[in-house]
């Protein structure tokens, strides 16, 4: 195990039993999900990478501060408190040739308890492209692969997009990733606290609003509406800053309250 992040409070743990009946302990750590077998109490040796023995979780932040299962128990989701040191590269306008900036890469893991000989990042959630990038970083020995895992927990799709078409765009939400985290998983969806604050820079998920909800489907943010308008506007710059996105808990009243934690009861 490479490390548990100091400046965080908690580590968390989460007890799961793999497909093949075996008990296993989940560790968050900095850039892995480490693995033990409870019956052995040994810990299992699941990644090439140097440095990293359990879940390899660099490609997807740093800081695995939350573990939760999925309903069915077949999908352990992981959230990381911070980005990847792998960034994203956006392309800034449409003009040849490409110009490229980089982007904070932060994407909610998945690992798999259904199959195979070991706990591994789930095949459903390996396919997308976000920033149609493939090649070197600026950063140190890694490279960007042409496939982003995971789901899009700081908003990469929407700032890809918006700086495709407005290359001098600012990012999508900056801000609004977790600092705090919380999460509860559904069968359609990651449930993720927020802060009770609206404002830029704020703890928790900054300007989600109560609660920030991402639909593993399309694997991105639900944006919803927080005006008459019935739908949600998109921001492109301006003092007033971006609106916020999130599930709204009080639509009765402009104020908004903090959450200290989530859990999903199946119905």
């Amino acid at each position: 195990m490479t490390c548990i992040e100091e400046a965080s409070p908690w580590a968390p743990i989460e007890i799961a039993t793999f497909h093949d009946g075996r008990r296993l302990l989940f560790l968050g750590a900095c850039l892995e999900v480490a693995v033990f077998d409870l019956a052995t109490g040994d810990e299992l040796d699941l990644s090439p990478a140097p440095g990293v023995q359990g879940v390899d979780g660099t490609l997807f932040g740093y800081a695995m501060n939350e573990l939760s299962l999925s309903p069915d128990g077949q999908t352990l989701w992981a959230l990381p408190q911070l980005d990847s040191p792998i960034h994203f590269y956006f392309r800034r306008g449409v003009e040849e040739p490409a110009v490229r900036s980089t982007g904070d890469r932060q994407m909610a893991l998945p690992i798999d308890l259904s199959r195979g000989d070991a706990p591994a990042l789930h095949p459903a959630f390996t396919g997308d492209d976000i920033d149609g990038y493939e090649g070197t970083t600026d950063i140190g020995p890694y490279r960007t692969p042409a496939a982003d895992p995971g789901v899009d927990i700081n908003h990469a799709v929407y700032a890809a997009y918006l700086r495709h078409w407005i290359g001098d765009a600012p990012s999508f939400q900056p801000a609004a990733s977790p600092t705090g985290p919380s999460l509860a998983v559904t069968q359609h969806a990651l449930w993720v606290r927020g802060a009770g604050n609206a404002d830029a820079g704020a703890s928790g998920l900054g300007k989600s609003g109560n609660l920030a909800v991402y639909d593993l489907a399309t694997r991105r943010a639900v944006l919803f509406p927080f005006d008459d308008a019935g739908f949600y506007r998109f921001w492109h710059g301006g003092a007033e800053g971006s609106p916020s996105w999130g599930f709204d808990l009080t639509p009765e009243s402009d104020e908004t309250i903090a959450t200290f934690g989530l859990e999903y009861f199946p119905r």
